[in-house]
């Protein structure tokens, strides 16, 4: 993997290899010139030597033989010399591939580098910036992509922006599309800060210093009472993360939550500023991709699929969803199968839910792990009905990407669903188990409800829709620019 210290000077390798690649070719067709030169100067000398010359013409290029002789000489050695040379700077460049490979370097690595470089210079030299700062952004996590999505909108609009954040992850790093948060620059009154709580952050820390307008894009943050049975460390620096949310209300200028129920969480911690709700932007086109072939060639039979879709943490309360999974399989359809789609860490939580399957013998239960974009796509594709037990959801991305795809969803009332799903899909009020199964068979056996779910869900993201998100995503960004901030009542 190539290591955040040695990005610049394996660019400057690889551009220099390529230089030196062109000068191999070079080489090599001034060989192959050379090569040609020679053998008309030799067949040009033995027509000479073969034709009729007169007393003072053979005179005259015994004369000149010597010079030929040494122009032979120095034709040969030329030829070798560039012969030489050429296998010196091919072996070269092999070599520098071949490192350049290890690391995990490649071409289109060197043309994001520099977009980045482009990105930075436009950011240094611009008098309105618009700067998003995380503590970590990662590929595939629902406020990573927030946070990209923003960043392509902002672009598309011409207005100069920049994503900064203490942690990267390798892929996004190598991407190219965010840099290290120390190298943030001097921020001016002009400037406006787009910031992304999530856990603890240092960086909540310096806004009293910032001289900057500062937007506060709140996803919330998960309750620390579901994580204190399972990892108290993650707990204490929930009820941190908090707390600091609670501490720079004096500091925010304007709030952007991605739900109504955010937007409440930040009015019952004393926020007064102005607030707009803007979902998640979610591009929808980029699902539209072709989904992993050998993920669904590998369930090909009559099982009906469920999907349960996240991480798994406490508060999906994905035991609630094997619970009902497991009164379904066994009273209403032997022929089905739970698959669990997102990253399942080895932490106590996690060996709770393997080890109530073990104990329960539930069947028929899919751990897939942290899978490729395509793989999701494949087990979505799969997937006959998605269902979602979770207590506590800022927004819950994965309810609408199910909808867009085409899987109905039976989800529990609760937090930001109930916001997140509209009028689509199907609601539940209780989580008892027996309750969450009936509905589970219903909407498997009823095509006219089916129907009517997935008609309610089309119309549901239609109002997601990227274009629609967006514009609300500038209006609200437009209006602090300009200091004339949305204000919804």
């Amino acid at each position: 993997m190539l290591l955040n210290f040695s990005k610049r000077s394996m660019v400057q390798i690889y551009e220099r290899n390529e230089r030196q690649k062109k000068r191999v070719q070079y080489t090599r067709d001034r060989f192959e010139y050379m090569k040609l030169r020679v053998e008309q100067q030799e067949a040009a000398l033995n027509q000479i030597k073969e034709s009729k010359l007169s007393k003072q013409e053979r005179r005259l290029l015994e004369i000149l033989e010597p010079y030929f002789e040494q122009q032979r000489m120095m034709n040969a050695c030329m030829r070798d010399e560039y012969a030489t040379l050429g296998d010196v700077l091919e072996e070269n460049a092999a070599e520098h591939d071949s490192i350049l490979s290890w690391l995990g370097f490649t071409p289109e690595y060197a043309r994001q580098y520099h977009m980045l470089d482009e990105r930075r210079d436009r950011i240094m030299n611009s008098d309105v910036r618009v700067i998003q700062v995380c503590y970590r952004i990662q590929y595939g996590d629902a406020i990573g992509n927030d946070i990209l999505s923003i960043q392509r909108a902002l672009d598309e609009e011409g207005i100069v922006t920049g994503i900064y954040s203490e942690h990267i992850c390798d892929r996004l790093l190598e991407a190219g599309v965010a840099f290290p948060l120390d190298e943030l620059p001097p921020l001016t009154a002009k400037d406006v800060i787009i910031f992304h709580p999530a856990v603890m952050n240092p960086f909540a820390a310096r806004l009293p210093e910032l001289d900057c307008k500062v937007i506060l894009r709140y996803h919330n943050i998960t309750p620390p009472e579901y994580f204190e049975p399972y990892d108290p460390n993650l707990a204490k620096r929930l009820a941190q993360g908090l707390q600091e949310i609670r501490d720079m209300r004096p500091y925010v200028d304007y709030a952007m939550t991605d739900s109504e129920f955010n937007k409440q969480d930040l009015i019952n911690m004393g926020y007064q500023c102005e607030m707009s709700v803007v979902p998640v932007l979610i591009p929808f086109s980029d699902y539209d991709q072709e989904p992993a072939g050998d993920v669904i060639a590998g369930y090909q039979d009559e099982y009906q699929n469920i999907l349960c879709i996240g991480r798994g943490a406490p508060n999906k309360k994905v035991e609630d969803v094997l619970d009902a999974y497991s009164t379904y399989k066994k009273r209403y359809n032997p022929h089905s199968r739970l698959f669990l789609v997102g990253r399942y860490n080895d932490d106590p939580y996690v060996r709770k839910l393997r080890e109530k399957i073990q104990k329960e013998e539930i069947p028929d239960v899919v751990f897939t792990g942290h899978i490729s974009f395509s793989e999701v796509l494949a087990y979505y594709r799969l997937s006959d009905l998605c269902i979602c037990m979770s207590e506590h959801e800022g927004f819950c991305v994965p309810l609408l990407e199910a909808m867009y795809l085409h899987v109905p969803v039976l989800a529990y009332a609760a937090a930001a669903v109930p916001y997140t799903m509209g009028n689509a899909g199907i609601l539940l009020q209780s989580k008892q188990a027996d309750y969450v199964a009936k509905h589970m068979d219903r909407i498997m056996k009823s095509d006219l409800l089916r129907n009517a779910v997935l008609r309610r869900q089309r119309k549901r993201v239609a109002e997601m829709s990227y274009d629609t998100v967006k514009d609300r995503v500038l209006q609200s960004v437009q209006g602090v620019i300009n200091s004339n901030p949305i204000v919804e009542s």
